[in-house]
């Protein structure tokens, strides 16, 4: 929106954006280990039920069980903090859910002093907030990515002046501010887990699993 304040002399113009997405498409499929599991039982993920070609456990294992003073309390803890399967063979069924919200405004007034001599002043902002996923979904399984705030604000002032025919003057003033704010989201790290270490950051991790499920 624009038009004049004073007839030939001041105007004005303004705008406004805005972005809004949400979305959490469920569609990622992966497998988590199972209450029976966790209690050492690997028969029913071991079955052809769950598997096209059954893999029995090696030795020294037998029919498929492990003894639970047997597993690591750091993996079981883990276990804990992953999202419930929805059927025996472990099956979890998860979106990375995506929440951003982005405004963008602009605005600018011109002053006409003269015929030789004008000005002008202009500000422009932008603001894009969006939570990490695990912050939305509570699902450590979701994507890694950071979270983002980002606040962008950036104001100008101009004059122009005709000292002649072929003489121009053109003065300009410019400042700007940025700030991004990026920061993992807040869940656990080792220590939480029963890990004997220090950990840096006290509430982060990455965890890779090799020849997992």
């Amino acid at each position: 929106i624009g038009g004049p304040i004073k007839e030939n002399k001041l105007f004005f113009f303004g705008a406004y954006q805005a972005t809004i997405t949400r979305q959490d498409p469920a569609e990622n499929r992966t497998s988590v280990p199972t209450a029976a599991m966790v209690n050492g039982d690997f028969s029913v993920w071991n079955s052809q039920a769950c598997r096209p070609t059954p893999l029995p456990l090696p030795q020294p294992f037998q029919n498929n069980r492990v003894d639970v003073a047997q597993l690591s309390k750091a993996a079981v803890n883990l276990v804990s903090r992953l999202p419930k399967p929805v059927d025996d063979c472990g099956l979890v069924v998860f979106g990375n859910p995506v929440k951003s919200t982005e405004h963008q405004f602009v605005g600018k007034v011109d002053y006409n002093l003269s015929a030789g001599h004008s000005m002008f002043t202009r500000y422009l902002a932008a603001f894009f907030d969006q939570p990490s996923a695990y912050e939305l979904s509570q699902n450590v399984l979701t994507t890694p990515a950071r979270g983002s705030n980002l606040k962008v604000n950036s104001l100008v002032f101009g004059d122009t002046y005709l000292a002649g025919s072929n003489i121009v003057n053109a003065f300009r003033v410019n400042w700007n501010r940025t700030t991004d704010r990026k920061k993992p989201a807040s869940f656990f790290s080792a220590p939480d887990l029963g890990v004997k270490m220090w950990a840096d950051p006290a509430d982060y991790m990455t965890l890779a699993v090799t020849g997992g499920f």
